[in-house]
Protein backbone atom coordinates (compact mmCIF):
# COMPACT_ATOMS: atom_id res chain seq x y z
CA UNK A 1 0.00 0.00 0.00
CA UNK A 2 2.85 2.24 0.95
CA UNK A 3 4.39 1.68 -2.29
CA UNK A 4 1.36 2.89 -4.27
CA UNK A 5 0.95 6.18 -2.17
CA UNK A 6 4.81 6.80 -2.68
CA UNK A 7 4.70 6.12 -6.24
CA UNK A 8 1.61 8.85 -6.05
CA UNK A 9 3.92 11.22 -4.46
CA UNK A 10 6.32 11.12 -7.53
CA UNK A 11 3.26 11.43 -10.12
CA UNK A 12 4.63 8.14 -11.21
CA UNK A 13 0.50 6.86 -10.81
CA UNK A 14 -2.65 8.86 -10.58
CA UNK A 15 -4.84 7.61 -7.28
CA UNK A 16 -8.54 8.11 -7.42
CA UNK A 17 -10.28 9.26 -4.31
CA UNK A 18 -11.34 5.67 -2.70
CA UNK A 19 -8.15 3.92 -3.79
CA UNK A 20 -6.32 6.29 -2.06
CA UNK A 21 -8.07 6.39 1.07
CA UNK A 22 -8.07 2.74 1.50
CA UNK A 23 -3.88 2.39 0.60
CA UNK A 24 -4.11 5.01 3.25
CA UNK A 25 -5.51 2.74 5.49
CA UNK A 26 -4.06 -0.47 5.03
CA UNK A 27 -0.21 1.29 5.16
CA UNK A 28 -1.39 1.76 8.65
CA UNK A 29 -0.27 -1.64 9.12
CA UNK A 30 3.10 -4.24 9.34
CA UNK A 31 0.46 -7.30 8.64
CA UNK A 32 -2.89 -8.59 7.51
CA UNK A 33 -4.11 -9.48 10.75
CA UNK A 34 -3.53 -6.10 11.96
CA UNK A 35 -5.68 -5.05 9.08
CA UNK A 36 -7.84 -7.54 9.28
CA UNK A 37 -8.14 -6.80 13.40
CA UNK A 38 -8.83 -3.25 12.38
CA UNK A 39 -11.06 -3.90 9.87
CA UNK A 40 -13.47 -6.33 12.37
CA UNK A 41 -13.55 -3.41 14.77
CA UNK A 42 -15.08 -0.80 12.89
CA UNK A 43 -18.90 -1.63 12.07
CA UNK A 44 -19.84 -1.81 8.38
CA UNK A 45 -21.29 1.07 6.47
CA UNK A 46 -21.69 2.56 3.17
CA UNK A 47 -19.00 5.43 2.44
CA UNK A 48 -20.67 7.75 0.11
CA UNK A 49 -17.97 11.04 -0.58
CA UNK A 50 -19.49 14.62 -0.55
CA UNK A 51 -18.67 17.86 -1.45
CA UNK A 52 -18.49 20.35 1.62
CA UNK A 53 -17.35 23.77 1.58
CA UNK A 54 -14.83 24.52 4.57
CA UNK A 55 -13.41 27.96 4.34
CA UNK A 56 -14.62 28.99 1.31
CA UNK A 57 -13.39 26.19 -0.94
CA UNK A 58 -15.25 22.77 -2.12
CA UNK A 59 -13.44 19.61 -0.45
CA UNK A 60 -14.31 16.24 -1.04
CA UNK A 61 -15.02 14.03 2.40
CA UNK A 62 -15.69 10.81 3.62
CA UNK A 63 -17.20 9.79 7.28
CA UNK A 64 -14.61 10.48 10.09
CA UNK A 65 -15.34 7.46 12.10
CA UNK A 66 -14.65 4.80 9.54
CA UNK A 67 -11.36 3.94 10.05
CA UNK A 68 -9.71 6.44 7.50
CA UNK A 69 -6.25 8.20 8.25
CA UNK A 70 -7.41 10.85 6.27
CA UNK A 71 -11.08 11.76 5.46
CA UNK A 72 -11.26 14.98 3.62
CA UNK A 73 -9.02 16.78 0.26
CA UNK A 74 -9.37 19.77 -1.50
CA UNK A 75 -11.53 18.99 -4.79
CA UNK A 76 -9.07 20.87 -6.99
CA UNK A 77 -6.59 18.04 -5.99
CA UNK A 78 -8.68 14.99 -5.99
CA UNK A 79 -7.29 12.91 -9.14
CA UNK A 80 -10.07 11.51 -11.21
CA UNK A 81 -10.39 8.58 -13.02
Amino acid sequence: AQGALDAAERGEIKLIFPTRRNLERLALFASFDEAKAQAEAIPVRTIMPQVVEHNGQPWLTILSDAGYPVTAELLENVARG
